[in-house]
């Protein structure tokens, strides 16, 4: 709590008290929680335990094979988008579960419904920050950078300039598939004009 302002108590819980708090040098505030040290142990247990059971939540989905009948395609929606909550709350998990929910999202990216598609993309965004990306995006280095651009546009002109492409998708994905490169890659390869990586030679661009 040596960042924070505490201000009054805002709630109060079994083992814990909430007080309102600020972020000292901000304006940001937050509810802070303090818990009775006396009840700490069992309160990391029970946050463990919940933890567990979060975690196993998409493989016993999976196990019960509730992907199949009508109902199927709103469950793989609906457990993308679980994936991303988890992803956005930095849920400790095991390199098992891990490894167990980017095998999901990987088939759920690939599923015929464009809609399944979109909310596993959108997950898989916040799952790889969250777990499978150690170092800052700035800490690398500027030829692996320069690389994703390429790769960017390379893929754009692939799937552009593909002949099979309007036979293999509907027109709806055509369209929303030109839709993404104009609101997306686009932005991105336009904050790209505004990277520059500096060495011992000063600024080298990239």
């Amino acid at each position: 709590m040596n960042h924070f302002h505490i201000y009054e108590a805002i709630g109060h819980g079994k083992y814990s008290t909430v007080y309102k708090g600020r972020k000292k040098k901000s304006i940001e505030y937050f509810a802070i929680k303090s818990v009775d040290k006396s009840h700490k142990s069992k309160i990391l247990q029970e946050h463990a335990d919940k933890q567990k059971s979060i975690a196993g939540l998409v493989p016993a989905i999976e196990k019960a094979r509730l992907y199949r009948g009508k109902g199927g395609e709103i469950m793989r929606s609906a457990v993308s988008r679980f994936i991303e909550c988890v992803s956005l709350s930095n849920i400790s998990l095991p390199e098992k579960i891990k490894h167990s929910l980017l095998d999901t999202l990987n088939e759920n990216m690939r599923h015929p419904n464009s809609q399944i598609q979109n909310v596993a993309v959108e997950a898989f965004k916040h799952f790889v920050l969250a777990y499978l990306v150690e170092e800052k995006p700035e800490d690398r280095d500027a030829e692996a950078r320069v690389n994703a651009v390429k790769g960017l546009v390379s893929a754009c002109e692939t799937l552009c300039a593909t002949k099979e492409c309007s036979q293999l998708l509907p027109e709806e994905d055509i369209v929303s598939l030109y839709h993404m490169i104009m609101n997306e890659v686009m932005h991105s390869l336009l904050e790209a004009l505004e990277d520059y990586s500096v060495d011992n030679r000063g600024d080298v661009g990239s």
